[in-house]
């Protein structure tokens, strides 16, 4: 009986073990600390990935992508630069609600990603579309510069 008992004991303590020894930043992903401070600074994009669905039409895309250019700032505003026409942008202002980056154009309205992995040097943001033509749905990685 003592033998079943320490056997317990030491697969008991070895789950312990094994369950606190690991954490979701070991996957690479979710939010590494305080996203309005993670957020502040120059993010250039890296890689578009994801598919467009209309109908029974299925497009799938992932490719290296260096178009989008974003910087936060303290206070909740940044600027937008598109990469690909040095000049063309806009200002929009920012929050973060849960693991939600909500940004604001203005005149655009408000556009809403899902925070994928944030962390000191990668962004990854996802984006899901649907209408009455069918679905979007983008997932852009970003390093900070």
């Amino acid at each position: 009986m003592k033998k079943n008992y320490l056997f317990l004991v030491a697969l008991l303590f070895s789950f312990v073990i094994g369950f606190t020894g690991c954490s979701d930043d070991d996957e690479g992903g979710g939010i590494a600390g305080d996203p309005n401070v993670l957020l502040l600074g120059e993010w250039h994009s890296q890689r578009l990935e994801g598919y467009e669905l209309n109908g029974d039409e299925y497009e799938p895309f992932d490719e290296p992508y260096t178009g989008d250019g974003y910087t936060f700032e303290e206070g909740g505003t940044g600027v937008y630069e598109d990469l690909d026409y040095p000049g063309n942008g806009y200002t929009f202002t920012w929050k973060v609600s849960g693991t939600t980056l909500i940004l604001d154009e203005g005149t655009l309205g408000e556009e809403r990603y899902t925070i994928e992995t944030l962390n000191s040097t990668t962004l990854v943001t996802s984006y899901t579309e649907t209408d009455e033509y069918g679905e979007y749905y983008a997932k852009e990685t970003y390093t900070r510069l």
